[in-house]
């Protein structure tokens, strides 16, 4: 597993929340909800053979990612994003899969952080 400082930086969140970590917390929690529902998008994409719906729930996810600090997260979509405009499926699968298991990181340090607060 990746170092939980690389899962989610905190820093620009806590900045701009003025360390309202229940605040926060509530933030984390439905851009989580969030990019699941684009992760969903992404696996019916996939399924579908449809690129064009894969790389705009690859660049939603990968925004919504960056703007919680979940930048490991945000990279793979980014990969993912940029292989569906290139036309290239051959990684799409597998990135895809990357994708997930970086998502379920990203899930447990919220949970954590979440946790911490009491």
């Amino acid at each position: 597993m990746t170092h939980r400082d690389d899962v989610l930086r905190l820093e620009r969140l806590e900045e701009a929340y003025e360390d309202d970590r229940a605040s926060i917390a509530e933030l984390l929690g439905l851009a989580c909800q969030t990019e699941l529902r684009y992760l969903t998008a992404l696996r019916e994409g996939i399924v579908a053979g449809d690129l064009r719906a894969v790389a705009s729930a690859a660049h939603s996810i990968k925004g919504s990612a960056s703007n919680i600090g979940a930048t490991i997260v945000s990279r793979a979509a980014a990969a993912i994003e940029d292989r569906a405009r290139q036309g290239q499926w051959d990684d799409i699968p597998q990135l895809a899969d990357e994708l997930d298991r970086r998502y379920v990181e990203l899930r447990t340090r919220v949970a954590e952080y979440t946790a911490s607060i009491g």
